[in-house]
């Protein structure tokens, strides 16, 4: 009777008792932390972590703490800086809840405020309103005074219509002159305008040059990997070394197998250096050309905001008070023409004028509230713009000091790795640093590593922990055909290769 394959069954042993899975679990926990077990006994756990978790493992084998960092960070030191960062996000958003309606509100009472006159003119119009009613009660007291006042009255219409007369042409001569001014700036900002497209154009058809390029040697770098591995793949084969008479292997066949095989180890490591290096000079270049690209992105950036500062000016208004005045001298030339200088005096109209000044002066409080208002919201607006300056500043000093940290333990950690770099911080486009965890291995991002590399790179990694943990236990190493340098391992070392042969299952 055959025997049938019904499933795994694991059974877990501690110190020769039977012990459930949790119970393992546990017990080896208080020997060692699961985590650190698998990170000294498998050159692959670390790099499968997530960048984040890496990192914690990182800072906490760097053995930096915040007082080494250097700098003015003992406002911040002590303090959760996730909590204080939601805390400052919470602030900030409630001052912006405050700060960011105040423009609005200034513009609407703004706009709210009336037209501002000529207060001292109206004053002096009412001093004179109120003075010639004072002479016409004193005209109608004296009733033989009346003729003469009447003629005065014609002679200031008279001047009256011809400062009336005066004011139109000196409004068209401002108006004019006002006018010319603003095409003639009109004429140069469009001339700025064409200038800054030229040179936008110019950048755009460098940019896209350059992208040209890049992709390229995107593709030059592909079938560089694409020879690595072609290389990478070789197998030695060894034939035989028979005497050309009786064809019998020849006693020296093996020293000549050892030696044929060292001189194609060589050839190999020595092509896949030059492909690295070329690989790796590819890679600069492309690197220099995307940061010309940002260069190019910069400029136009700036160019872009150039073309729109260059604002055309507000044409200028149609000249107001024009159609008043010629009105105006309609009603006088009116008054003058009547034939009547006996007419009959009374106060009836300068009480009206009195009325219509003191009417528009009181416009001029109203002003005074409006413009006290403003103040007012101005003066809370600057207040919070202190207090969100306040956050922002706390804001950067958490972002420098996580960036010094991050820069002190990468200094520190690189120290501890013979092969292996660690980048803790990735810069963007725009000089933003944010938070990463990306190893590399003699310059090469991990992700870009062959198998053997990755391996070896997992080994130096290892290695430090072991060190640092001053734990050192067996180390399986999967894949281990794919090798080609010798490994540097304190710990025992356990080598699976995977061989060419049908497996028996017993």
């Amino acid at each position: 009777m055959e025997a049938e394959f019904t499933g795994n069954e694991t059974l877990y042993e501690f110190d020769g008792v039977p012990v459930t899975q949790k119970e393992y679990q546990e017990r080896i926990g208080n020997i060692l932390d699961e985590n650190v077990f698998k990170m000294v006994t498998s050159p692959t756990h670390f790099t499968s972590l997530k960048w984040n978790v890496q990192r914690e493992f990182l800072f906490t084998m760097s053995e930096v703490k915040d007082e080494d960092v250097p700098g003015k960070f003992s406002h911040i030191l002590g303090k959760d800086l996730e909590d204080l960062k939601k805390k400052i996000a919470n602030e900030k958003k409630r001052i912006k809840g405050v700060l960011d309606p105040i423009p609005s509100r200034i513009d609407e009472v703004y706009h709210g405020i009336p037209e501002p006159l000529d207060w001292t003119a109206l004053e002096k119009e009412l001093a004179e309103a109120k003075k010639e009613h004072q002479e016409i009660r004193k005209a109608i007291l004296d009733k033989s005074k009346a003729y003469e006042k009447t003629l005065e009255k014609r002679n200031k219409l008279r001047d009256e219509i011809a400062d009336a007369k005066d004011s139109i042409k000196k409004i068209d001569r401002e108006y004019n002159q006002k006018l010319s001014e603003y095409e003639s700036v009109l004429a140069v900002n469009e001339k700025s305008k064409a200038q800054i497209d030229q040179e936008i154009q110019s950048m755009s058809t460098e940019g896209e040059r350059l992208l040209a390029k890049i992709q390229s040697l995107k593709e030059k770098i592909e079938s560089y990997r694409e020879e690595y591995r072609s290389i990478a793949e070789q197998k030695f084969v060894f034939d035989g070394y028979n005497c050309p008479v009786c064809e019998k292997p020849l006693d020296d066949a093996e020293e000549k197998r050892i030696e044929m095989q060292e001189r194609f180890n060589l050839d190999k490591a020595s092509k896949l250096d030059d492909n690295n290096a070329k690989g790796k000079a590819v890679k600069e270049e492309i690197e220099a050309l995307n940061t010309a690209i940002k260069d190019l992105a910069y400029q136009k950036a700036e160019a872009k905001k150039r073309k729109e500062a260059v604002q055309p000016p507000p044409r200028p208004e149609e000249p107001k008070g024009k159609q008043e005045l010629f009105e105006l001298i309609e009603v006088l030339e009116a008054k003058l023409s009547q034939d009547d200088v006996q007419e009959e005096i009374s106060e009836e109209p300068i009480l009206q004028k009195i009325k219509e000044i003191e009417s528009k002066l009181a416009v001029k409080e109203q002003i005074q509230k409006a413009e006290a208002r403003i103040k007012e919201l101005q003066a809370q607006q600057k207040e919070l713009s202190q207090l969100l300056a306040d956050q922002e500043k706390l804001e950067h000093d958490i972002l420098q000091f996580t960036m010094a940290k991050a820069d002190l333990v990468e200094k520190k950690l690189n120290q501890r790795f013979k092969y292996v770099k660690f980048k803790l911080f990735d810069i963007q486009i725009n000089g933003q640093e944010i938070p990463t965890c990306e190893a590399t291995f003699n310059g090469v991002p991990f992700s870009d590593l062959s198998t053997g590399e990755r391996i070896m790179a997992g080994i130096d990694i290892l290695n430090a922990f072991s060190e640092h943990y001053n734990v050192y236990a067996p180390v399986f190493v999967d894949n281990a055909e794919s090798l080609t340098y010798p490994i540097e391992i304190k710990s025992q070392l356990i080598k699976l290769v995977a061989i060419d042969k049908d497996l028996e299952i017993l």
